[in-house]
C-alpha cells in the first residue's frame, strides 16, 4: 500500500521482467473482454503492485488508445496525486485484512463509479483476510457490480479460499532475472556499486532488494561470517554471542530477514565448494569471508546448518521467544 498523496499512476511500459502477465492483460484490453476479478500470484516484490496500478491507470483513463494510460488527462493527473475517487486500495490493518475493510468495499460496489466506466479495487496480500472477511469478499465477488473490477495480490494464493480463487482469473508472476532486477534498481536510484549484490541476494525481487538496501543486514555480513568461522572451529561462546546479538531488540521480522541472509551466505559456501567458481557467488563483496567459511565447514555441516536455519524460520512463525530460537539454532551449529 502506498501512502496517501503518493502517485498511484503507473504504465505497463515501465514494467520489467513480467512480459507474460503484461501480455495476458494486454490481450484482455485488445479483445475488450475485461474480467471482473484477477488474482496476481507470485513472490513478494516482483512487480504485482506496479502492474495492478498500471492496469487501474489504463482502465480509468478515458483517452487511452494503446496498452498504457495517457498520463495527462484529468483522471491520470488525479492518480498521480493519489486522489482518484474510483481507485480503492486495501491491505492488512496490522497483520490481517479486517471484515470492516471488506464491508467498505462491498458498500462502494453498490454505487456507480464517480467519474468513468470503472471502479478498480486492489487488495494487497489478499491471503491475510480472516475467515469472516474472506467470506464477505466472496459474496461480493459472486455478485459483482457491472462496473467494479477487482485485483487480488498474493504471494501465498494457496491460503485463499478455493471459492475465492475460482472467481478470479489467475495472472502468474515470477522472479526477475538478475539483469532485469539490476535495471529496476538502477531506475530506483540505488547506489550503483550495490546493485549487483542486491540483485543476487534478492532472488529476483526488486522490492526485497530495496528493503535490503534500506536495512542494516547487509552491513552485518562481515561480522556474521567471522562469527560463523569461529563457531565452525568449535568456539561455542561465539555462537552464544551471535544468538544474543541477533535476538536483541525482539524484532521478529528483522530476525527472519537476517536468517535469510545467513542462508544465502551458506548457499554461497556450497556453490564455491562444489564448483570452485567465485563468479557464481551472490555475496560478491564478501568473497574472502565466504572462502574462509568454506574451508572451515564440511559440505555435510553446511547442509545441517541450512536445515537448522529452516527450522528456526519455522519457529519464528509461532510465539517462541526469539532468544530461545537463536540459542537453539547456534547449539545445533556446534553439533558434529
Amino acid at each position: 500500500m502506498r501512502e496517501p498523496g503518493v502517485s498511484l499512476f503507473e504504465t505497463f511500459s515501465a514494467v520489467r521482467g513480467q512480459d507474460r502477465a503484461v501480455a495476458q492483460l494486454g490481450n484482455e484490453l485488445s479483445s475488450q473482454r475485461i474480467h471482473h476479478a484477477h488474482l496476481f500470484i507470485g513472490p513478494e516484490g516482483v512487480g504485482k503492485s506496479t502492474v495492478a496500478l498500471a492496469w487501474a491507470s489504463r482502465l480509468l483513463c478515458p483517452r487511452a488508445t494503446g496498452i498504457d494510460a495517457c498520463g495527462s488527462c484529468p483522471s491520470c493527473l488525479k492518480l498521480k496525486k493519489g486522489s482518484h475517487p474510483d481507485l480503492m486500495q486495501v491491505g492488512p490493518d496490522g497483520n490481517t485484512i479486517k471484515i470492516e475493510q471488506v464491508r467498505a468495499i462491498s458498500s462502494a460496489t453498490r454505487y456507480q463509479p464517480n467519474e468513468g466506466r470503472w471502479r478498480v479495487i486492489i487488495i494487497e496480500r489478499a491471503e491475510t483476510m480472516g475467515e469472516a472477511a474472506a467470506n464477505a469478499l466472496l459474496k461480493t465477488l459472486e455478485e459483482p457490480g457491472g462496473s467494479s473490477l477487482f485485483v487480488l495480490l498474493s504471494a501465498h494464493a494457496n491460503l485463499l479460499l478455493p471459492t475465492t480463487r475460482s472467481r478470479c482469473i489467475a495472472v502468474p508472476f515470477g522472479a526477475l532475472s538478475f539483469e532485469a532486477t539490476e535495471t529496476v534498481l538502477a531506475q530506483r536510484g540505488i547506489e550503483e556499486t550495490m546493485i549487483p549484490t542486491l540483485a543476487r541476494l534478492s532472488r529476483g525481487s526488486p522490492g526485497r532488494a530495496v528493503e535490503l538496501a534500506n536495512s542494516s543486514v547487509l552491513d552485518e555480513r562481515s561480522d556474521v561470517i567471522r562469527a560463523f568461522v569461529r563457531v565452525a572451529r568449535g568456539d561455542v561462546f561465539a555462537g552464544l554471542e551471535l544468538a544474543e546479538w541477533a535476538a536483541n531488540g525482539n524484532d521478529r521480522a528483522l530476525l527472519g530477514e537476517r536468517i535469510l541472509i545467513w542462508m544465502g551466505i551458506l548457499r554461497d559456501v556450497t556453490v564455491l565448494s562444489s564448483t570452485q567458481r567465485p563468479d557464481l557467488v551472490h555475496n560478491q563483496d564478501e568473497q574472502r569471508g565466504i572462502e574462509a567459511l568454506s574451508q572451515a565447514l564440511s559440505p555435510s555441516r553446511v547442509s545441517a546448518w541450512i536445515e537448522a536455519m529452516e527450522r528456526a524460520r519455522g519457529r519464528l512463525r509461532g510465539n517462541v521467544n526469539l532468544r530461545l530460537i537463536m540459542e537453539s539454532l547456534v547449539l545445533e551449529f556446534s553439533e558434529d
